[in-house]
């Protein structure tokens, strides 16, 4: 009596060449499972009838160029039904997953970048992933405000604060330590900075004393005449800061000023807003 082999396992209930398949073949008491095996590109055993995943899975490229963490990551199951796209899709291990997940919190890092870089990350040697791990823990554990402006630093004072050639006199106020590098990369300022760390918000109930402003008021008592360039964004947080902020030094010998609102180089005018258009007329410039 002929023996009853389940090529690539009973492909017609199931994707070829998967469990579901060869459970299935059992099923029908076949009398055996035929199939094919491959290397991957780091040694591992995959089954697969071709030498690549492009007619059984939603991706491209050969099997023996491919990791065994890049392969469980593709959907196998999709083309035989819609139905089994999310049951029959290799999943990756526990700790990839969790690398993962860690760099989604990344900004405008979704799924995809994330699979990716955790992919590009198994890839490195040890040393460079242990220099990457120990850089981060670096970063997170010896950063912290500097003790004049409220920048990062790894010193008491950042090197911004403590550079002689910096005109002390004038202090441009901004939100947020990531405001400080936009204007160092500009390179046409050469006065200081005070790093509010945050903007005066009722609404989600951040008063003035939870953001760096007291220190900013023991700063300017200490200098003669000085300059404060108010440089928030143009938000309800943003004005009402910048009111608060005129409120303090109003009746102080300080000259304040703000950024210039406008039309960005390149705008379509009938594309601004309200806001926007009513800063630039207010800004305006004669033409000499």
């Amino acid at each position: 009596m002929p023996l009853v082999l389940a090529h690539r396992g009973a492909n017609k209930r199931a994707p070829q060449n998967t469990l579901p398949a060869f459970s299935k073949a059992i099923e029908f008491n076949a009398d055996g499972i035929e199939t094919d095996v491959h290397l991957c590109k780091d040694g591992e055993i995959v089954i697969c009838h071709n030498y690549t995943v492009d007619a059984t899975s939603n991706g491209k490229g050969s099997i023996d160029e491919m990791t065994f963490a890049e392969l469980r990551g593709l959907d196998f199951g999709s083309y035989f039904s819609k139905d089994l796209k999310r049951s029959l899709r290799m999943k990756y291990p526990t700790t990839i997953s969790n690398l993962i997940e860690c760099l989604k919190k990344f900004p405008s890092v979704g799924e995809k970048s994330a699979e990716r870089m955790a992919l590009a990350l198994l890839e490195l040697s040890s040393e460079d992933v242990e220099n990457f791990a120990a850089s981060m823990i670096d970063s997170k554990n010896n950063l912290h405000p500097c003790e004049v402006c409220g920048h990062i630093t790894d010193k008491d004072v950042c090197d911004i604060c403590s550079n002689e050639r910096r005109n002390k006199s004038v202090i441009c106020i901004l939100e947020d330590y990531k405001s400080v590098f936009a204007f160092e990369k500009a390179g046409n300022y050469n006065g200081t900075y005070h790093v509010l760390n945050g903007l005066i918000s009722p609404i989600d109930d951040v008063n003035p004393e939870d953001i760096n402003i007291s220190s900013l008021i023991e700063r300017v008592e200490k200098l003669d005449k000085p300059e404060l360039i108010i440089a928030l964004k143009s938000t309800i947080e943003g004005e009402t800061t910048t009111l608060y902020l005129k409120k303090i030094f109003e009746n102080k010998n300080v000259e304040i000023s703000r950024l210039s609102y406008g039309i960005p180089m390149g705008a379509e005018i009938d594309y601004l807003d309200e806001i926007t258009l009513d800063r630039a007329l207010s800004d305006r410039k004669k033409i000499s």
